[in-house]
Parts: C-alpha cells; structure tokens; sequence
C-alpha cells in the first residue's frame, strides 16, 4: 500500500473516531431523555441497535476508505518550498462546503422520491426519536450517495488541500450532529 493512502485511511479513522466520539457526547449529555423513550418504544431496542450498527459501519468502514480515496486522487498536495495559502485553504473550504450542500440536497430529494425512497426509509424511522445518532443512522446507500459522495465531488472540484478537507468535514459533521439534537432548540431562548 502507498505511504499516503495509509496516511489517508488512517486520517479517515481519525475522522470517524472524533464523529463517533462527538456523536456519544450529545447522546449522553443532549438526548438521554430521548434515547429513553425510544428504548421503551415496541420496536425502540432494535431500531436503537440497529441505528448505533449503521453509524459504527458508515463511520468505520465506508467513511474512512472514501477519506482516503479522495485524499489520495483530489486532495491538493502543496510543494514544501511554495509555503501555505490561507486564502487558497479557505476558498477551497467554503467551495467544498457548497459543493457538497449542492450534492446533499440534489441526492437527498432524489431519495424522496418513490424509485429510491427504499435507500432512505430507514432514517425516517428516527422521526418521532430524534437522537444525535439517527444523523448517521441512514443505509450504505444513502451514506455512500447523499453524504460521501458529495465529499468526493468536492474534492474533485475544489481540490482543496488537506486543512481544508478537513475543516468541511468538521464544519458539515458538525452541522448534521446538531440538527439531529432537538435538545439544543431551547439554547438560543436560553442565552
């Protein structure tokens, strides 16, 4: 295997790791209450077993590979001697953020409709128990269409270096954990 594919697979278990981590935070902390509840629902244990199983194999498995993929054919490798641009980082962050809402939104409304509705049925069945981990709680499917490949395409487009990568997928991770935490709503009343 090539040095920097290795750099990548593991910087793509980092990635994973610090989502997962995030992830059980809010869990615990955020949506205790909520996890409660959908324990004590009929179908709630095996929904909740079958919600933490699709975000270990999203995050471990199809999540990581895709990082380094992307780093490894779109990612912009800077030469040592020409030094780090600020600008060129940040404009290629917000373009793959863009990128990537763009992509989301276009895969997420295609997953609406009948003919592929089947992928994404199973998150909704989170739509009554909103946790942080029904974020990633979605089939390989739709992981692989509506949330990684948009990272790719991004990639591809933008070619941002690795900083930049980096801040989207925090930014956009981010994003996706606190949607998923209704529990934070009151926040903004509160302060």
């Amino acid at each position: 295997m090539d040095p920097s594919s290795s750099a990548g697979l593991t910087r793509g278990f980092q990635v994973a790791l610090c989502t997962l981590t995030l992830t059980g935070f809010l869990e615990l902390f955020c949506a205790s209450k909520t996890v409660a509840s959908l324990l004590k629902s009929k179908e709630g244990p095996s929904l909740y077993r079958a919600c933490l199983r699709a975000n270990l194999v999203n995050n471990l498995a199809i999540g990581p590979i895709t990082y380094a993929l992307a780093t490894e054919f779109f990612v912009y490798k800077s030469d040592p001697d020409s030094g780090y641009s600020l600008i060129r980082s940040f404009t290629s962050a917000l373009g793959l953020v863009v990128t990537h809402a763009l992509g989301y939104h276009y895969a997420h409304s295609q997953m609406h409709r009948p003919q592929m509705y089947w992928a994404h049925k199973f998150h909704h069945a989170f739509a009554k128990h909103v946790t942080p981990s029904s974020a990633n709680a979605v089939s390989v499917v739709e992981y692989a269409y509506a949330y990684m490949l948009p990272f790719v395409v991004g990639c591809a487009v933008c070619a941002p270096d690795e900083r930049a990568l980096l801040t989207a997928v925090a930014v956009i991770s981010v994003n996706n954990l606190l949607i998923h935490t209704p529990a934070l709503e009151v926040l903004p009343q509160q302060l």
